[in-house]
């Protein structure tokens, strides 16, 4: 456990932003904070041929199986008029019309915290029960992702159900662990139809 002021700049702030960030935040504003590193890539979300899009997620360090899975929601989401930027430490921030709309962190964000608890280092067990308990809202689970819809945190990686048993709930692939949070939903998001309570 560390304390709550010990990085500022890499607090997950639900529905707010990320330490000092916040949703809303214009681009230009955002790229004064070094304490994200570079911006390593940057990208359009209009749709891209598959081979660039899988190049570029490949160069953030991502899986082929997670790349394959990414490009194809990638084909069928395009959003025109938004911007993702990926930065060296392993955060990416996507700009609706030049304003902060989502923080995705990889497994590079060692530095990221939820309550004082390491996000990407202490157990994901432990994580997703500290934020239920903070947010106060019961997380959902579908394949290898949690959700917290109300509040608009998804993790992926941290757990997973078994495929041939339903009830059976085990940790995820550490290497392809990423959160992702929003200070609304996305138009069109995911349908929840296939999510079940998430039961520890």
């Amino acid at each position: 456990m560390i304390s709550e002021n010990e990085n500022d700049d890499w607090i997950l702030r639900p529905k707010v932003g990320l330490g000092k960030i916040h949703f809303g935040m214009q681009r230009q504003f955002i790229r004064q904070f070094t304490g994200y590193g570079a911006v390593l890539a940057s990208r359009s979300k209009d749709a891209m041929p598959r081979d660039d899009a899988a190049a570029f997620l490949n160069s953030l360090g991502f899986t082929t199986d997670t790349v394959s899975n990414a490009v194809d929601a990638h084909v069928n989401s395009a959003r025109p008029d938004t911007l993702t930027e990926a930065h060296s430490t392993g955060v990416m921030f996507e700009y609706e019309h030049e304003q902060l709309s989502e923080i995705m962190a990889t497994n590079k964000s060692i530095h990221l915290t939820y309550s004082a608890k390491r996000v990407f280092e202490d157990s994901p067990r432990e994580i997703i029960e500290n934020m239920g308990l903070n947010l106060r809202e019961d997380p959902l689970i579908f394949e290898n992702e949690v959700i917290f819809p109300i509040n608009c945190i998804y993790l992926f990686e941290f757990l997973r159900l078994n495929e041939n048993n339903k009830e059976i709930i085990s940790e995820g692939d550490k290497s392809d662990r990423t959160v992702i949070w929003r200070s609304k939903p996305r138009i069109g998001g995911t349908d929840l139809s296939n999510y079940r309570p998430l039961v520890f």
